[in-house]
């Protein structure tokens, strides 16, 4: 049994390259050699070199180059089924000669060759005329000694310590420490700081307000704490115009007819629901992580949509889908989703029993119908047989959760004039790959279930692949970018709902000193709002703050959390604030120490909001921080160009 494809599938250069021997080389062990993507360099990144001599000089790079922490180990070439394996060896051994020539003397990293052409696989130094190993397609299994002897040869263990050895060679005996290592432990290295009594106590009271999670909390923020943009609210027209060009009729609709059977009239609403249904829009909501677009669908919904429309609002059925419990394979996504609307779409009708017969049978209604004139007209005698047949039927029906759907949609179309909106909340989340995934299902709900569907995405994502399959299906009318709001406007009106909101109470808090205190609920609000005046007033505080969030609200919200319960502001600041009211102002360091160590005592940089460009892990072999400097200049140059090409193509 073939451990990797199928013989007969190996028929040129690139089926042998991509179908055998990636197959190999990325099995995780003891299948292959458990290699990554990253440590696997291919054709189209590799450097031509200059092999043979004379006439038989010629430009060569091979199919594969293995390199571990950038170091080459190993080249990898295949061959068609039907070519010899001598010549692709001994080419595989003179570009290896030359990648090693570019080593100082004694370092002959490029250390292994591997070639192969389905049939036989060849492996050795390269450095030695005659292969070490040779293998037929029949000895790739498990079992095969000859095959384990061939992964040991050239093991990942093997090839990682061959690129470890540069390093500890530079290093020598140089043994590398920071400040915070020669304190004594990891215990006292890592040691955290008790959080601000005060912070910690408001921010979990009002986390709902500083994180709404729930509908219900996004609510509250939207009708008492929201901040207008008119950026924003330009959206809000056309918005409305599309959703209005899909207001579904309804059989309340029409007058009444007394017929014994109202079949043809119901097909004529159903005809007409049809004919409504056969454009649905996808409308896109742009803009970067955290700017406010799920707010701002909920503020039209809420405070445009309801209150100045209230009966299209009634119409309305809003399904919102949260994206990030939701599973990212392609093969799973599309059952979560559909079985999450009906959840929802039964939780928005309570009033419909949707495991009554009755409803079920109106769901159906077309099914049994045609089952009634059909075949069952041949079972009106047997009533027994007739109910089992059309259990039968309908059950296979509601067991196919794209059918259900599909009648549960027309079935609240037609009866209550639905006009089904479907919303994929926090998408831009998401890496590039998933948000695209996100974009298909968006297209695939509005098709396949015609309904109006909101997809929020990363304006990043969309900038880049805008002209690109499958974005360029878009119609440019219904993206709307959303602007994020102000981020200390957004904290001074969240403020302010809680002030409105509260209940005047006095607090007993234990400060770090022990001492138990009193506090009146108003003058702990007043701390945060010294809080809040210590960044407004330091232009440098300002600044690391708006830029450290990034245009991100929500980040924004957490770093200002992070903040206030810190450690590093203590009770002797909160008394200060007390005392001194409105004259005292908040020392800039106290935020900077805040911001830098979080709730530590030392400054890690895994931990903190700032990483030292300059500061390297204990553990390096050869730390060199000012690679990092360079790669921060070459993607300094590269963001301007791509501005620059944005500006040019808009």
């Amino acid at each position: 049994m073939a451990l990797f494809c199928d013989k007969n599938s190996l028929v040129t250069e690139s089926d042998v390259e991509q179908k055998f021997i990636y197959a190999f080389l990325t099995a995780p062990i003891p299948m292959g050699f458990g290699l990554n993507d990253t440590q696997i360099l291919t054709k189209h990144i590799l450097r031509q070199q200059l092999i043979g001599k004379g006439q038989k000089q010629k430009y060569y790079y091979p199919d594969y180059l293995i390199s571990i922490r950038g170091i080459p180990v190993c080249v990898v070439e295949a061959k068609k089924p039907e070519e010899d394996l001598e010549n692709a060896f001994a080419e595989a051994r003179l570009y290896a000669s030359e990648i090693n020539a570019k080593f100082p003397h004694h370092i002959n990293s490029c250390k292994y060759i591997i070639v192969c052409n389905g049939n036989e696989t060849w492996a050795g130094y390269f450095d030695q005329a005659e292969p070490v190993i040779k293998l037929s397609f029949e000895d790739f299994s498990t079992e095969n000694c000859e095959y384990v002897r061939f992964l040991d040869f050239c093991s990942l263990e093997r090839m990682t310590a061959i690129a470890n050895q540069p390093y500890i060679n530079i290093r020598g005996n140089s043994h590398f420490n920071t400040p915070v290592s020669q304190l004594k432990g990891k215990r006292v290295q890592n040691e955290t700081i008790q959080d601000n009594a005060f912070g910690r106590t408001f921010i979990i009271e009002n986390r709902n307000i500083f994180d709404p999670q729930t509908e219900e909390d996004r609510s509250v923020i939207v009708d008492n704490a929201y901040i207008s943009s008119a950026k924003r609210e330009q959206h809000i027209d056309p918005i409305y115009k599309e959703i209005r060009k899909f207001e579904m009729p309804n059989q309340e609709s029409y007058i009444s007819i007394a017929t014994k059977d109202p079949t043809e009239l119901v097909q004529k609403i159903s005809q007409r629901v049809e004919e409504k249904m056969e454009a649905y829009s996808l409308m896109l909501l742009i803009g970067n992580v955290g700017s406010g677009k799920t707010t701002f669908i909920r503020y039209f919904k809420r405070k445009f949509l309801e209150e100045n429309h209230p009966d299209l609002a009634h119409k309305c059925d809003w399904l919102f889908l949260n994206m990030n419990t939701a599973p990212i394979t392609s093969t799973e996504i599309y059952d979560w989703i559909k079985q999450d609307i009906i959840t929802q779409l039964k939780a928005n009708h309570q009033f419909i029993n949707f495991s009554s017969i009755d409803v079920i049978k109106r769901i159906f209604r077309k099914e049994v119908h045609d089952f009634e004139n059909g075949l069952g007209q041949l079972l009106k005698s047997n009533e027994n047989e007739y109910n089992i047949k059309l259990y039968e039927m309908l059950s296979s029906k509601m067991a196919d959760n794209t059918i259900l759907l599909k009648h549960m949609l027309m079935y609240l179309k037609e009866t209550e004039g639905s006009l089904p909106i479907i919303v994929l909340d926090n998408c831009d989340k998401r890496n590039k790959e998933e948000q695209l995934l996100m974009f298909q299902v968006a297209e695939w709900l509005k098709t396949t279930f015609k309904c109006l569907v909101l997809l929020p995405m990363r304006d990043s994502t969309y900038d880049q692949y805008r002209n690109e399959p499958p974005l360029d299906t878009v119609v440019k009318d219904l993206v709307f970018r959303i602007d994020p709001p102000d981020l200390l406007k957004v904290l001074q009106a969240r403020l302010n709902y809680i002030v409105r909101n509260t209940k005047p109470e006095d607090s007993t808090y234990v400060l770090d000193n022990g001492v138990n205190v009193k506090i009146d609920y108003f003058e702990l609000i007043e701390y945060f709002k010294c809080i809040l005046m210590a960044i407004r007033q330091n232009s440098m505080t300002l600044d690391i703050f708006y830029k450290l969030s990034d245009r991100n609200t929500r980040y924004g919200i957490q770093i200002f959390e992070d903040f206030c319960k810190s450690g590093h502001i203590n009770s002797g600041d909160f008394l200060m604030m007390r005392t001194a009211g409105k004259e005292y102002t908040l020392p800039a360091y106290k935020f900077l120490n805040a911001l830098l160590r979080k709730n530590r005592k030392y400054y890690n940089g895994e931990e903190s909001n700032f990483i030292n460009l300059f500061g390297s892990d204990f553990y390096d072999d050869f730390p060199d921080p000012f690679v990092r400097i360079d790669i921060l200049n070459w993607l300094k140059v590269q963001s301007k160009q791509v501005d620059n090409d944005i500006e040019n193509y808009l």
